[in-house]
């Protein structure tokens, strides 16, 4: 149960501060997208945060996340903590007339504000659900804690994505293809 609390009270400090980082929260919202599904990974050693930490969503029974109404809600979608690592996943949606115009790059550095200390950065372009994704992966410190953060942002019509993976760095291998299945299950209507 400690870890539970010290894992709830990092988001706060961390949604405090200003920093969306661990949940994504790309602002303003207009709306979030609900045609989407995403791997659940509320099993073996990963457990969904409470919905009081997430936007609403309903677990279909093939083990995905399926969301289908309109929410405003300015919480993430969704985020799993490890009870290995205390990692966290999480994906966030964002709906406004202007995503169509912004570049992948802009949705990224808002996701990274916060970091300082940057050692290491590096991006990749990829493809997730049939969409142009931008992958950033940086080594830095948040809150004076040394982090290692993965996000993978893409956009479709007028609605953003942000898929995050943030771990300790002596951690980040160990469940790194974790990340990569969760956001290769992406499906966008």
């Amino acid at each position: 149960m400690n870890r539970y609390l010290l894992c709830i009270s990092f988001i706060c400090v961390l949604l405090n501060a200003g920093c969306s980082v661990v949940v994504g929260n790309i602002k303003p919202v207009d709306e979030k997208s609900k045609n989407y599904k995403v791997m659940d990974l509320n099993r073996e050693e990963w457990k969904k945060l409470p919905p009081a930490e997430v936007a609403h969503d309903s677990v279909s029974a093939n083990s995905e996340i399926k969301n289908s109404e309109p929410d405003t809600s300015e919480t993430t979608d969704l985020a799993f903590q490890s009870q290995l690592t205390s990692s966290i996943i999480s994906m966030n949606s964002a709906c406004r007339p202007s995503v169509r115009e912004r570049e992948l790059g802009g949705f990224t550095q808002q996701l990274l504000l916060g970091i300082s200390d940057v050692s290491e950065r590096s991006e990749i372009h990829l493809k997730i659900a049939d969409q142009d994704a931008l992958q950033t992966t940086v080594n830095g410190k948040m809150n004076r804690t040394f982090v290692k953060i993965r996000t993978i942002v893409l956009k479709k019509d007028n609605c953003a994505y942000d898929l995050m993976y943030i771990s300790k760095p002596a951690d980040f291998e160990k469940q790194e293809d974790t990340f990569l299945k969760f956001a290769q299950s992406l499906v966008i209507k």
